[in-house]
């Protein structure tokens, strides 16, 4: 009989819920607290290496492309030159100095990935450069020389020191 089972059915669960009942440990709210994720924890931390050249060609190679190159010399148009090469890892920072005495602050992730022959992008697709500006100099900014201070020059005789922590962007 399908009603008799049914009572049956009924009769052993409310036994169970005698027998094993526990008050509720977790709490149950209608707001939900807001999450907060750092943009930095999603970037994924990998070793590359980081080419500049003169006329401001910029890109980021991976390690396997690099090793896996018959070549040392990395693609560059006639009479450019590399000025910095690091080996370096996605978590860190790009600083590049220019002519007219701006700054460029590029995170590495952002940075295009290239083949080591490829010439990589002009840094005008990064940040908005003046066409006469040239690139000077560049530097990575780790989470380890952060506080380390720099000392800029300039062709009339200005000097001034920085942290390193002041070129950084948000």
């Amino acid at each position: 009989n399908p009603k008799k089972l049914d009572s049956v059915i009924k009769k052993e669960l409310k036994d169970i819920k005698k027998e094993y009942a526990v008050p509720r440990k977790t709490e149950i709210r209608s707001v939900a607290k807001e999450i907060k994720i750092d943009a930095n924890d999603l970037i994924i931390k990998e070793n590359v290496i980081v080419v500049l050249t003169h006329d401001g060609y910029l890109k980021k190679v991976s390690k396997k492309s690099y090793s896996s190159s018959d070549d040392e010399m990395t693609g560059l148009k006639p009479g450019d030159f590399v000025i910095d090469q690091f080996d370096t890892t996605t978590l860190n920072k790009l600083v590049i100095i220019t002519s007219m005495g701006n700054y460029m602050f590029i995170p590495i992730h952002e940075i295009i990935n290239c083949k080591w022959k490829d010439l990589g992008k002009h840094i005008s697709n990064y940040v908005s450069i003046h066409p006469d500006d040239q690139v000077i100099k560049s530097f990575i900014i780790t989470e380890d020389n952060i506080n380390n201070e720099i000392v800029i020059y300039s062709k009339l005789g200005m000097v001034k020191r920085t942290k390193l922590e002041d070129f950084i962007v948000s």
